[in-house]
Parts: C-alpha cells; structure tokens; sequence
C-alpha cells in the first residue's frame, strides 16, 4: 500500500514539473518571437534614439494593456464553450463579444494617438505594416516548419 502511494506521489510530481517545463519552454519561444519583433520593427522604421526612447515605452504598454485584454477574452471563452448554455447566455456571450472587440478597437486608437506624439505620422504607418510583415513572415516561417515535421513523420 504504502508502494502504490509513493508511486502515486512520483509521478505527480513528474506531471507538475513537466507542465511547468513546458509552461516555460512556451514563454521563452514567445519572448524569442517578441525579440525578434521588436529587432525586425526596429530595423523598419530606422527609429533615431530619441524616438526609440519615446517609442519603446509605449509599445511595451500597449503590449501589456492588449495582454490583459486578452486574458479576460480567454476566460470569456472558456465559459461560453459550455453546450449547455441558454438562448439568453449565447445571445450575452454574442453580445460580450463584440463589447471586447470595441474595447481593443478603443485600445488600439487610444495607442495610435500616443505613437503619433513618439513618432512622425510616416513611422507610425510603417510601424504598422512592420507588424503585419512580421506576422505574415512569421506565418510563414510556422508553416514551413510544420510542413518539413509532416515530411519527416511520413
């Protein structure tokens, strides 16, 4: 008895720390993704230090406030994907939708009127197509790599 609860507990604890492994390995891919961003939107807009200096900041802000936005989008979806919800709750979770869908359109207008006080109108139109650059290499680069594993496991 006394064997089958101290395996119980090794592998317990094995789960726990490979989750916490992979919770890990998942935010240094992500911090590397937003190195690379920020080293590919950098080399883009050709920022002088001073705007860097002005820039940057904000960037991270936005980053952090669309961060929190997003966490409370999750937990909204978490609950609407529940089947056994009413005509009411689906017609309020529609409805909450587009409520965070307007509070990041707010955000990201809010962020634009602050880019222009960093940066020239100009830089800020390139900082934006940077980023959709970025995503469609970064798609790319994705996709390219799950097609090289579909080739390798067939």
């Amino acid at each position: 008895m006394k064997l089958n609860i101290f395996i119980i507990t090794i592998l317990s604890v094995f789960q726990i720390n490979l989750a916490s492994a992979q919770r890990s390995d998942q935010r240094a891919g992500r911090a590397e993704i937003e190195s690379q961003k920020i080293a590919f939107i950098t080399s883009e807009l050709d920022l002088t230090p001073q705007e860097s200096q002005n820039f940057w900041p904000l960037y991270n802000a936005y980053q952090s406030e669309l961060q929190k936005l997003r966490q409370s989008e999750k937990s909204a979806k978490l609950k609407k994907a529940d089947n056994t919800l009413s005509e009411e709750e689906l017609i309020a979770a529609i409805k909450q939708e587009f409520v965070k869908e307007r509070q990041k359109i707010d955000l990201d207008e809010k962020y634009f009127e602050l880019y222009k006080t960093a940066l020239p109108v100009e830089k800020v139109v390139s900082f934006y197509k940077a980023e959709q650059d970025f995503k469609r290499e970064l798609l790319k680069v994705l996709k390219e790599r799950r097609d090289q594993g579909r080739m390798r496991s067939n």
